[in-house]
């Protein structure tokens, strides 16, 4: 059993850079040893350049730069039906760019075909044929679906692809970290969620983002390395309504979150911590079940209907988060410009706890690992008596 508490909320001190680049990297294996196992299976013998990246991943010391959603949209391997030999040299061409932007293999000049849109670098690659180069300093593509070729070169004082930017992101630097804006891309993305929202192009959502990263930084630092650990694009999604949010996570997009623009900077700040406390709670989730198999489903007042236990633990994960920054913030003199999120927080707070407080044997190790550090910071804020996680006395 496994036991990650490290993803249960930030701790002054304490960064888990590392350990998301370590799931990440685990995560890229398991997807290239599945691969191997399918060509194996449909040719009879193992593919060479899935071998040579299994080969390489044995010798890389994984850190933060594994994080990227060309990682990610690797474990579409884990969820094809009908597995044809097509889909799987797609699924090693993903492969071996991924390998090359990290770092894992160098001193390559091949050419391949794709019939389905590969990620590179924010940018997407169309059907067609493709000639990929790199060296220890330089990638470059040519192929059908550019006009001209896609250079990127490494970040000198790193050996590593520069973040994941495409060619017109906007780049927003925090402290020692990266922020791109990019495209919602929805086309790419629809094999693993429908996308909901619909893009923003407003020009206040640098600066909503800037304000509320600042406020982060200023205040609770600690949710300022926790966001940004994980987080490399925004997407501006359009706001719904004046009183309505709009923000989302793909459990494989690693590191790519939707926001809501135009927003507040409290609301933007409590969209960056949801959505990438998802991340954490994602990585998590790739590596075994958090709830055990006989877990009943929980009725949830959030949605009006009965939900699985595990996506309650999710909401929990996310709303605590937000609680905990929020309540900080309050101490720190931001009281009357948090109240209405503060109050919405604190009712789903209430009713999402409840359901996990009384289900709580069905969580398994990890599952615990996630919500038992968290709740036990939640009962020592002020606002554990609103929440009903203590008994008001008063």
């Amino acid at each position: 059993m496994t036991s990650i508490t490290q993803f249960s909320l930030p701790v002054a001190g304490q960064d888990n850079a590392d350990l998301v680049g370590l799931l990440a990297a685990f995560q890229m294996q398991s997807a290239a040893n599945r691969l191997q196992k399918e060509f194996l299976r449909l040719t009879g013998k193992n593919d060479e350049a899935t071998g040579s990246v299994l080969a390489a991943l044995e010798g890389v010391d994984p850190k933060s730069h594994f994080f990227r959603p060309e990682v990610g949209c690797l474990l579409k391997i884990f969820s094809l039906r009908d597995i044809t030999l097509e889909m799987l040299m797609d699924i090693r061409a993903q492969l071996v760019i991924t390998a090359s932007l990290i770092g894992v293999l160098s001193d390559i000049d091949i050419g391949f075909s794709t019939a389905s849109q590969l990620l590179l670098q924010g940018k997407l690659l169309a059907p067609g044929r493709y000639h990929l180069s790199v060296t220890a300093s330089r990638i470059t593509v040519s192929g059908d679906g550019l006009d001209t070729p896609l250079v990127i070169d490494k970040l000198a004082e790193s050996g590593v692809f520069t973040g994941t930017l495409g060619e017109s992101d906007a780049v927003i630097a925090v402290a020692d970290k990266v922020i791109s804006l990019g495209d919602l891309n929805p086309d790419f993305w629809a094999f693993w969620a429908d996308s909901v929202n619909e893009p923003s192009h407003s020009p206040l959502a640098a600066g909503q983002l800037e304000v509320a990263l600042s406020l982060l930084g200023q205040h609770i630092p600690h949710y300022q390395r926790w966001v940004t650990n994980v987080l490399h694009k925004v997407i501006p999604v359009r706001r719904p309504a004046q009183d309505t949010l709009a923000s989302a996570s793909i459990r494989y997009r690693f590191g790519a979150v939707e926001v809501a623009c135009p927003a507040s900077p409290f609301e933007t700040l409590e969209m960056l911590i949801h959505e990438c406390s998802h991340q954490y709670f994602n990585l998590a989730l790739c590596l075994e079940p958090l709830v055990s198999d006989n877990a009943p489903a929980v009725y949830s007042p959030l949605k009006s209907k009965e939900r699985p236990l595990f996506l309650l633990l999710t909401g929990y994960h996310a709303f605590g988060n937000v609680m905990l920054a929020y309540s900080s913030l309050k101490a720190a003199g931001f009281e009357a410009s948090l109240a209405d999120r503060d109050k919405k927080a604190i009712y789903y707070m209430r009713e999402l706890s409840s359901g996990l407080e009384a289900n709580r044997a069905y969580l398994t190790e990890l599952g615990l690992s996630l919500y038992l550090p968290l709740r036990e910071a939640l009962l020592r804020i002020p606002e554990a008596v609103a929440m009903e996680l203590v008994p008001d006395h008063g």
